[in-house]
């Protein structure tokens, strides 16, 4: 993987048209490092000009706090001005790369090293197809674990940026949704008697991977295997461990079940970590959903869409393409875990 990951940040640096990106970068990590401690000297500078003029009561002192706090704010606004325009010229470096060729010979080099195995190897990357900025999030106040019980991966229709592919003679549309903010605000009595608030956010990210379905005609469409014990009422497997942990949404004399999850599947499907795991299921097409849950406490930079990077992230020993390049190589990587459940159907 390692290695995969420098082969791949060398052919983005290659296609950077800017031999002085890595001057810039580093010009904006010192500017914006330059324009906090700007700020934090204002702070003090201020602290001062209040201490001096109503403790101290000095007015030279009051003179000079107030001087340095004049001098702080100009080159605080200096060092944001240059860290902006630093910001902006790596960004469109970045911008400017061929994004569509970079998957491509990352997609081979991928299957070439066997990172995966099995049937991914066939899968040819035909396209990428890349908005520069997608910003769009929904905010909830709610549970993750409730806003994916009624989300749908079978219907939703968003297809921004998107990677298609071809296996043997079938179609491939692999895409990321627009992440899902849930903010979950908990209000509690602490040991002494208190009345404390906290606010956790989430960040739910979820993504499809859609193969061309040549084997079930649309009586199929509908049909979901999700994660969850099964029922007396719903089909069941002759595996009791595969029932344990996945369901299908026909009853238990619907001949279509039979069909779909035949041993091939299940024992695909049993030998899978499904821990994010968010359904198989028909519409025309066959789809895998999955699902990802991110904590933190402010809203994150929006990088889980394919192909859109967080420019200004600290930059690891190998440089700041290093960090394109194991975005490049996660991304592929979600593909290769989300195929890996189709390779049971056919």
């Amino acid at each position: 993987m390692e290695n995969t990951i420098k082969l791949v940040a060398s052919d983005i640096r290659q296609n950077i048209d800017n031999p002085e990106f890595d001057a810039t970068y580093k010009k904006y990590k010192l500017f914006n490092l330059l324009k906090y401690l700007s700020l934090v000297l204002l702070l003090v500078a201020i602290i001062m000009a209040v201490v001096s003029s109503i403790v101290l009561e000095n007015l030279l002192f009051l003179q000079i706090s107030l001087a340095v706090a004049g001098i702080t704010v100009l080159t605080t606004l200096i060092f944001y001005w240059l860290a902006r325009k630093a910001s902006k010229k790596v960004a469109l470096a970045v911008d400017g790369v061929d994004w569509n060729k970079i998957y491509q010979n990352a997609f081979s080099l991928y299957q070439k090293n066997n990172l995966t195995g099995g049937e991914f190897k066939k899968v040819e990357f035909k396209s990428l197809s890349r908005i520069k900025n997608v910003n769009s999030i929904f905010r909830l106040y709610e549970e993750p674990k409730y806003w994916l019980k009624q989300y749908d991966f079978l219907t939703d229709q968003y297809n921004e940026n998107h990677i298609e592919m071809m296996y043997e003679d079938k179609y491939l549309f692999f895409k990321v949704n627009p992440t899902t903010e849930c903010i979950v605000v908990r209000h509690y009595t602490d040991s002494k008697g208190k009345s404390q608030t906290t606010t956790t956010y989430y960040y739910v990210t979820t993504y499809n991977l859609s193969m061309e379905n040549t084997k079930f005609d649309n009586s199929y469409n509908g049909v979901k295997v999700l994660p969850g014990k099964t029922n007396d009422k719903l089909f069941q497997t002759e595996s009791i461990e595969f029932n344990k942990k996945f369901k299908i949404n026909l009853n238990s004399t619907d001949l279509r079940a039979a069909k779909l999850l035949r041993p091939k599947m299940i024992e695909k499907m049993m030998n899978l970590d499904n821990k994010d795991f968010k359904g198989l299921g028909i519409n025309n097409d066959f789809v895998i959903g999955k699902y990802n849950i991110d904590k933190g406490y402010t809203l994150k930079t929006l990088t889980n869409q394919i192909a859109v990077f967080d420019k200004m992230s600290k930059s690891s020993k190998h440089g700041p393409t290093y960090n394109f390049a194991k975005k490049v190589i996660n991304d592929i990587g979600a593909i290769a875990d989300c195929f890996q459940y189709l390779e049971g159907i056919y």
